[in-house]
């Protein structure tokens, strides 16, 4: 009984089954340019690969995070104990219908264990929205001619007068290859920091949006104003595309209700889809001229101006200096670069030049390091660095210099290997006395040379010598010990945004034991050292911060539900009472439940950002 009981228990096998694709969709109907959630679910035993969505002109496409699952079940089938282990994989993209009419989901492939499958296709029906005539959207060029590589600025202003909400800007323009869109994050007025918004344009991409009082078709409404900076790339005429955005107005029939994070901001109702289009502006991009064109341009256009330093300024010939230019004036510094040192026949004649850094920015300049070796003790400076660049305004090339560096160049007294080796009857040593050959080795050429010692040391000497310990013990552990010192220093205080995130708990503490819970301002104060807090620890832009924008880190963190809860509280409560006027909690219990959560964030949080896991 037992011999058969362990052989049923032994007959135990993976069911070879096919995997199991199915597709799905939010909603069949759907509305230009507002996105819709696409699901592919994967059940099967090996592990998927994501699949790739194909090129479609009639969506663009954003992945998004996955969800998996795995299960395992057991049956007995005659008498045979059968386990099936398999992976459930849901991949979720987000669809934006980009023209109306009948749109064909293609099938989408799915690798698993690299064999192919595929979905079915699917239909849907794309709609349409709603226009409205208070409303309205423009899309402004800073200038209509420029030349390559000048920056330009691209505006919208979105017009509103009534309440909207769950918005979407499809910006096609961004997506042009003839043009580089550089980050950009504007100057925040942090005395008016309740008037700025988070721009969702899509690609997990933000712009910072003010809204304000103004007048447009002789209506008095609200504008919400936002730019994002453009540098074109190549010549040419453009009519840029057109701009959109696809939101919600309240309708009195109440056909559906939609919701979003500035709903709060804009109110809420029953909700129906609308759209606004704006102009396409032309633009006309002429390229740099060629005459007059340095030979080492590099391709910077507008004003430019430039400053040098060095350190040592007192060598000796091959020596290493550290040299550092600052570069001021271009406006996005992104792509902002050197250029070829070596055309420069001043430098290239006297130095070797090497290690030439990409450059980083430092506030509104951008700085390179680079290494000089003179080559001769004949070098009284090193010459005036060139950088040439294109004057947008004037139309011609200039050159930003900066000044001579003055140096002081020492020569080095060198022995020869043909010294060494004594092939030479009678050679001159450097400092004139004669070196003559000698078969006990140059040990015995003695006279008038300081850089050489009559005695012999070996390796018994040495043992016996204290510096010994000294030399081979001591000064290699204080080494290491400084130099470990020096640069847990140095990381500590070279990241400015590390630096932040370490004091971000102490400061969040601070500021919300100052608050004053009979002022009507508590929920402002509240809210604003919530999102300080958050933006440093998360490297977020703390400004416009809601709790959509940290969820996931959060939950990456391994907060619990409870503590999810607490924090999503504060900041809903706080937004309600700041943007649409509505009566929040009690200040007193939002400030008792933030400064209780606070530890356990700390924790949590600086658990994530140094890769340990949180107790």
């Amino acid at each position: 009984m037992a011999l058969m009981l362990f052989l049923l228990t032994a007959c135990v096998v993976c069911a070879q089954q096919e995997p199991v694709i199915d597709v799905a969709v939010e909603s069949t109907l759907v509305y230009r340019g507002e996105p819709f959630l696409l699901q592919v679910k994967v059940s099967s035993e090996k592990e998927p690969d994501q699949p790739v969505f194909p090129p479609s002109q009639d969506f663009r496409v954003e992945v998004m995070a996955p969800s998996r699952n795995q299960s395992t079940s057991v049956q007995i089938i005659n008498g045979r104990m059968i386990r099936e282990e398999r992976n459930e994989v849901q991949f979720n993209f987000s669809l934006i219908p980009l023209r109306i009419g009948d749109l064909r989901i293609p099938s989408i492939p799915v690798r698993i264990d690299g064999k192919v499958y595929a979905t079915r296709p699917s239909q849907i029906r794309c709609q349409e929205p709603d226009k409205i005539d208070d409303i309205g959207l423009d899309m402004l060029v800073s200038a209509t001619e420029c030349y390559v590589g000048e920056p330009l600025m691209l505006t919208w202003n979105w017009y509103i007068g009534r309440r909207v909400g769950d918005f979407r800007f499809i910006l096609p323009v961004l997506e042009m290859d003839a043009f580089w869109f550089p980050e950009y994050s504007p100057e925040i007025d942090q005395q008016r920091i309740q008037e700025y918004l988070r721009i969702d344009i899509g690609q997990n991409k933000t712009l910072i949006g003010r809204q304000g009082p103004a007048r447009w078709q002789n209506r008095q409404l609200t504008q919400v104003t936002f730019s994002q900076p453009m540098i074109p790339k190549q010549a040419g005429s453009y009519t840029l595309p057109a701009s959109s955005v696809v939101f919600a107005i309240e309708d009195a029939r109440g056909s559906r209700q939609r919701r979003s994070l500035m709903d709060d901001f804009f109110g809420s109702a029953r909700m129906r889809r609308v759209s606004v289009v704006s102009t396409s502006p032309r633009l006309v991009v002429r390229d740099l001229p060629a005459t007059g064109r340095p030979a080492n341009f590099s391709g910077i256009v507008g004003s430019c101006s430039a400053q040098a330093s060095a350190e040592p300024r007192e060598v000796s010939v091959g020596d290493p200096i550290i040299v550092t230019m600052r570069l001021r004036g271009p406006a996005y510094l992104d792509g902002v670069r050197l250029p070829e040192l070596s055309a420069q026949e001043s430098l290239n004649r006297d130095f070797k030049i090497s290690d030439v850094s990409p450059g980083t920015i430092e506030n509104s300049e951008k700085v390179f390091q680079f290494t000089l070796r003179a080559r001769h003790a004949d070098v009284r400076a090193i010459p005036a660095l060139e950088v040439p660049y294109f004057d947008s305004k004037t139309g011609q090339y200039a050159t930003a210099a900066t000044q001579p560096i003055p140096l002081t160049v020492k020569a080095v007294s060198t022995v020869t290997a043909m010294d060494v080796e004594g092939r030479a009857a009678s050679v001159m040593a450097p400092g004139g006395a004669e070196l003559r050959a000698w078969s006990q080795g140059i040990a015995a050429n003695v006279a008038g040379l300081d850089v050489l010692k009559n005695h012999r040391v070996g390796y018994r000497q040495w043992r016996r010598s204290p510096w010994w310990l000294v030399l081979c013990v001591v000064m290699p552990l204080l080494y290491g010990t400084l130099s470990l010192s020096l640069q847990l220093w140095r990381r500590r205080h070279a990241d400015p945004a590390l630096l932040a995130a370490r004091q971000a708990t102490g400061r969040c503490r601070r500021a919300l034991k100052r608050v004053v819970l009979t002022d009507d301002g508590a929920g402002d104060a509240i809210l604003a050292a919530w999102r300080d807090f958050f933006g440093a620890k998360l490297r977020l832009p703390a400004e416009a911060l809601v709790f959509a924008d940290i969820r996931p880190a959060l939950q990456a963190a391994g907060l619990n539900g409870d503590e999810l809860a607490g924090v999503e509280r504060i900041f809903t409560a706080c937004e309600a009472g700041r943007y649409a006027g509505r009566s929040m909690e009690p200040p007193a219990e939002l400030l008792a439940l933030a400064l209780r959560l606070l530890p356990t964030l700390d924790k949590k949080l600086n658990g994530r950002r140094t890769g340990r896991k949180p107790a």
